[in-house]
């Protein structure tokens, strides 16, 4: 990973996982929505990782590991 993409997950871009949908090639495919600006579209790439919350029954805080295949800008 290098420095440029380590400080774009300190900055703490946050998207909004919007639903999930059953995949036959991935078993889910997930749409994440982000707020729409010049510079996070410049930044979001094809193939970046994103982490994800799971829904758990525990306390304990667990994470997916998505990588983005389409970052598309809709207004």
């Amino acid at each position: 990973m290098t420095e440029e993409k380590i400080e774009k997950f300190k900055e703490g871009i946050i998207g909004r996982l919007m639903w999930a949908e059953p995949d036959q090639n991935t078993r889910f495919k997930y749409n994440i929505w982000f707020d729409y600006t010049r510079k996070l579209i410049n930044e979001i790439q094809d193939g970046d990782l994103v982490a994800v919350p799971n829904f758990t029954s525990d306390e304990k805080i667990r994470w997916s590991v998505l990588q983005l295949l389409n970052v598309i800008p809709r207004h």
